[in-house]
């Protein structure tokens, strides 16, 4: 009647439904997650398209500015030359105008020269003349060279303007000397140069070796980079395993942190076995293929790994010293192996005294001297003392620190030679112009060649001698005064003529300059003269238009400047591309390894990227898969959830529910039947009375919780038919899954909602048979009743109960039913009154009972009106017992014989 349902086992049909439903929200959850991690990708992917547009763009501009240009400069030169040829044809007659006027002066002036020169005291002074213009220009030459002279002088400390021989010599020697010290000073110089620039390359080296090391040590969590990192990298995305299923050995290992003594050492020794692969069986035939078809381009140990084959180290015994006890091994399943390696074949014992290295088959100190039989090894070369080679261990950032601190000390020793090196060449562009210098001042090897002052003096004196001659002579010096006049007007003449003579030649060397590069402009024009390039020069017009004048003088000028432009904005194209490049790598490797928690969360997650590439070259694969979940496989997966929900989800949990409240419904009628059966037996007899049961909703704040959950799980379909809202199933699942994981983890909880019986509170009420509506008393337990109305209260609820469960009826005896009980014991706790209650109840529900007592004759005197036979046990001897068996009536024809002998 209240007995306890199947509820776990519907429970447990619940949560298989869910399952389905789980699935398919966690294909969802997925899709978002891949949407999340592949939109910043498909952003990169949209600025590397248009950057790579913009570059063509401007790599189509820098192929078509030469043409572009040769032909604006071919114009610009045809319009020119026109316009200097006209010039030039002007100039040309002037010139040839002053010309003639010249050779017309000239002529006269010949003729007053033959004047004077026929007179013998203007011919002395004529010669006086010669020799002193001959002496001027000798003079001013001279000059020239102590000009020159002095500059040297005073750049290397000498003094200026020797006036006398002897000092002239003196600072060549000095010069000399100075000159042959300064050619070992460059000597050295250059061997020091050499060295220092040598010395920057090795750090350079280093540090971009350092560098690209960190970068690697970034993106994973383990020592290990390189060429075995690489190889172990290409083999991983060939056959789709991951680094967690192929291990590099030193990737389970390190030295514990009390043994940190021993690290480098210990890290020498396991150096190369730490770099061995450990191949599941699985992979095995994958990996011998793989290798064996390649170029790996390096070198890989990698060992066969059968879990069936090893064993554990138990029970051996092992000295403290040993190495293996002082390394931590990381938990996995490749552990035991790694230690039976280790214990098998690095059974070194640790030692710090030489007595115990000499006594040690195998052994090792601190300092990284190993012993192996008779074989002694100790590597000290810097490279490999370093930690930058430390490979043990499933943490690098203690090695990322490291590396750091390595790459600040290289950037800073980079720096210095730097700054030594623009010393040494400041120091060398020094000396070498001061070796110039010397070689030019040791040039001057007579004193005749700076000394201008001898001449100077003979101009004097020739000066004088023709002053005191001209006193002498008037006639002389009117026809002087002619020819100077003369004189004068060529000279002036001749400048004219000079200067347009320098202007018909600065024309036709700007007309030689404009001819070649216009033969230079349409060489580039025939070379463009196979390609369609109608459409990049309009694109190039257009772009550059507002930039470009239309000048000869300003065209070269704006040509390197357009030029440099576009090579500028190329180079930032391109570093643009390579930075966007480098993070959509590390985009696309994120999204290829996710984080643990992504990864543990969607176990399926490497079905889908175990074959991508993380090269951006790649980048497209990315953007078709995402474009491929967010049109196809995300509307997929929210139609499957939204039918499952809809029509399996929906309808389990809804007949979930009813059948919960079905129990509910019930436990009512069950017990409104059972009140019909409990009318009819007399419960007291004085006043009579009758049991009815009373049953009420007391919900506990548990059960309340639960049936408040049960209801409110429900979406709102017509508002989500109308609005397509996904939030709105979102929010029915999780309602759904909330309570389900509610219940899974709370078994006690679970039991206490799910049985219906914790729904409801009963009592027991005895109403008057004369008047059902009045209460004689209400029984809501038995704890402060006695032993006797407990048990009648019991014993008139419980037969009630038993005589529904046995489908006894009113026509009692007729029936075929089963309606049998046991009573033991049944009176020994009664007083007469409800020992003879029980036998009445039993017989108005019409229950077959059988009485199990002790043969006490006021206990049997109860019982015996009611009972139909009797089994009598009577022990003997204390070793067995007789059952005696006999219907009642002929147990008292026996007791009435018995009791008329004794009588």
């Amino acid at each position: 009647m209240l007995e306890e349902r199947e509820s776990e086992e519907e429970f447990q049909k619940i949560k298989s439904y869910f399952k389905t439903l789980n699935d398919a929200h966690r294909a969802i959850e997925k899709a978002h997650k891949q949407i999340e991690l592949l939109a910043p990708i498909r952003d990169k992917s949209i600025r590397l398209t248009k950057l790579k547009v913009d570059l063509i763009q401007k790599e189509s501009f820098k192929q078509t500015a030469p043409l572009w240009f040769a032909k604006k400069q071919e114009t610009l030169i045809l319009e020119f030359m026109a316009s200097i040829n006209e010039q030039r044809q002007e100039k040309e007659g002037k010139l040839e105008i002053l010309t003639n006027e010249v050779e017309e002066l000239d002529h006269n002036r010949v003729k007053l020269d033959v004047q004077i020169e026929s007179d013998e005291v203007g011919r002395h002074i004529r010669d006086l003349e010669k020799d002193n213009k001959r002496f001027e220009q000798e003079k001013s030459d001279r000059e020239k060279e102590l000009s020159f002279y002095n500059q040297l002088a005073e750049n290397l400390g000498f003094q200026p303007s020797p006036q006398s021989r002897e000092l002239f010599d003196d600072q060549r020697k000095l010069a000399l000397d100075k000159k042959n010290k300064t050619a070992g000073i460059l000597e050295q110089n250059e061997e020091e140069l050499f060295q220092t620039r040598k010395e920057s390359e090795e750090a350079k080296t280093k540090f971009d070796n350092v560098s690209n090391e960190l970068v690697i040590l970034r993106s994973q969590k383990n020592n290990i980079t390189g060429h075995p990192a690489r190889i172990r990298s290409e083999i991983l995305e060939s056959i789709g395993a991951t680094e967690k299923e192929i291990p590099f050995v030193g990737e389970l290992l390190k030295v514990r942190e009390e043994a940190r003594e021993w690290e480098q050492a210990i890290e020498r020794l396991l150096h190369n076995f730490a770099l061995r692969l450990i191949v599941p069986e699985e992979y095995y035939q994958k990996v011998n293929q793989y290798v064996k078809e390649h170029d790996l381009r390096g070198r890989i140990i990698y060992h066969k790994f059968n879990k069936k084959e090893v064993a554990s180290r138990i029970f051996q015994q092992q000295d403290e010293k040993e190495l293996i006890n002082k390394l931590d091994f990381k938990t996995c399943e490749y552990t035991e192996w790694i230690k039976n390696e280790v214990s098998s074949k690095f059974n070194y014992l640790c030692v710090d005294d030489l007595d115990s290295f000499r006594l040690a088959e195998k052994a090792i100190t601190q300092e990284g001297l190993t012993k192996n039989a008779t074989r002694h090894e100790k590597d000290d070369r810097p490279e490999v003392r370093s930690r930058q080679q430390y490979v043990l261990g499933w943490d690098n950032k203690e090695k990322v620190t490291v590396l750091k601190e390595e790459a600040a000390h290289l950037n800073d020793k980079i720096n210095k030679i730097d700054n030594r090196l623009k010393v040494i060449k400041a120091h060398q562009t020094r000396v070498r112009r001061e070796a110039e210098d010397l070689t030019r001042f040791i040039d001057f090897k007579v004193f005749k060649k700076i000394d201008w002052w001898s001449l100077s003096a003979e101009i004097q004196k020739n000066k004088l001698k023709i002053e005191e001659l001209e006193k002498t002579n008037d006639r002389v010096n009117a026809l002087k005064k002619q020819r100077e006049e003369i004189v004068r007007t060529i000279k002036t003449k001749q400048e004219v003529i000079r200067h347009l003579e320098k202007e018909i030649n600065q024309i036709d060397s700007k007309l030689d300059i404009q001819q070649q590069k216009l033969r230079e402009a349409r060489e580039v024009i025939d070379r463009y003269a196979d390609f369609e390039t109608s459409e990049k020069i309009a694109a190039f017009e257009e772009h550059f238009t507002t930039k470009i004048e239309s000048e000869i003088e300003s065209i070269e000028k704006i040509r390197s400047k357009i030029i440099g432009e576009i090579n500028q904005d190329i180079e930032r194209l391109r570093d643009d591309i390579r930075k966007i490049e480098s993070a959509a790598e590390g985009l696309m490797r994120l999204f290829k390894n996710p984080d643990k928690e992504i990864a543990e969360k969607f176990s399926d997650w490497n079905s889908d990227t175990h074959r991508l590439s993380d090269s951006a070259e790649f980048i497209e694969e990315y953007v078709a898969l995402l474009e491929k979940i967010e049109k196809e496989e995300l509307a997929q997966y929210k139609q499957q959830f939204k039918k499952y929900l809809n029509e399996e989800m929906i309808t389990k949990m809804s007949d979930f529910q009813t059948w919960l409240e079905r129990q509910e419904e019930d436990i009512e009628e069950n017990i409104e039947t059972l009140n019909k059966s409990l009318e009819k037996i007399n419960f007291n007899s004085n006043p009579p009375t009758f049991i009815k049961l009373h049953v009420e909703k007391d919900y506990s704040p548990k059960v309340k919780d639960f049936t408040f959950r049960l209801n409110e799980w429900k979406p709102n379909l017509a508002e989500f038919e109308r609005s397509k809202d996904d939030r709105i199933l979102e929010e029915s699942f999780k309602k759904i899954r909330s309570l389900l994981d509610n219940l899974t983890e709370d078994e006690n909880l679970r039991k206490e909602v799910l049985d219906v019986r914790n729904w409801l509170k009963f009592k027991a009420v005895a109403h008057h048979r004369e008047d059902p509506t009045k209460v004689f008393r209400s029984y809501t337990g038995t704890a402060k009743l006695s032993g006797g109305e407990g048990a009648q209260l019991t014993y008139t609820i419980l037969g009630s109960a038993i005589a529904y469960q046995f489908g006894i009826h009113s026509e009692g005896l007729n029936t075929n039913s089963f309606r049998f009980i046991c009573v033991d014991e049944a009176f020994s706790k009664q007083d007469d009154e409800k020992a003879q209650f029980l036998m009445e109840l039993c017989k108005q529900l019409h229950l077959q009972v059988m009485v199990v007592s002790p043969a006490k004759a006021e206990e049997v005197a109860i019982v015996e009106p009611y009972i139909a036979r009797v089994h009598f046990v009577q022990r003997k001897d204390n070793r067995h017992s007789v059952v005696y068996d006999m219907p009642i009536k002929q147990l008292q024809a026996q007791r009435d014989e018995y009791l008329q002998s004794v009588v």
